[in-house]
């Protein structure tokens, strides 16, 4: 705490520098969340970034639909990678869940799509639109992703397993390069 008053010159007294440390105490390190990865959290955290657009598509706003949209993109991506696909050997089961979990998440990258393109030909009834189907699957994948949880990356077994393959294919690759 000292080097960051002095370096960035802060200018906290040693009261606000001790509640400053006991502040960054409760929220934690960043490395060890309180709230472990969970689809709830995952879900909560889509239905909140998309939430914005409940105001910003009515009120035309074209940035913060851009900026929501490519969140939501990268939110929706990253979701998607918690359900190996069919294809990865570090997943013993679960295939057909693990499909059907990622199809309905695609669906949903594709359906913030329709609302950016809509937005961008100026047609902002079609977005709304397109909005609400976004809700509506956004609900219909909900109990997809929770069947598939066994096999996904939010099991802590799958996930270890998962990262001990790609460090040893890691490991692997890096022998075999020239």
């Amino acid at each position: 705490m000292d080097f960051f008053n002095h370096t960035f010159d802060l200018g906290l007294s040693p009261g606000e520098r001790a509640d400053l440390v006991a502040y960054l105490t409760a929220i934690g390190d960043g490395e060890h969340g309180f709230e472990p990865d969970s689809i709830a959290a995952s879900l909560k955290e889509v239905g909140d970034f998309a939430s914005v657009l409940d105001v910003a598509i009515p009120a035309h706003d074209e940035t913060v639909i851009g900026l929501t949209i490519e969140t939501l993109d990268g939110e929706l991506r990253e979701l998607t990678e918690h359900f190996p696909d069919r294809k990865d050997l570090t997943v013993g089961g679960g295939k057909d869940e693990r499909n059907v979990a990622r199809i309905a998440l695609k669906g949903l990258v594709l359906s913030q799509r329709r609302i950016a393109a809509a937005v961008s030909d100026g047609a902002f009834d079609e977005a709304l639109a397109a909005f609400a189907e976004f809700r509506k699957s956004f609900a219909d994948a909900e109990p997809k992703l929770y069947a598939a949880e066994t096999w996904s990356l939010f099991n802590p077994a799958v996930r270890s397993a998962h990262y001990a393959m790609l460090r040893r294919m890691e490991t692997m690759n890096r022998r075999s390069a020239p």
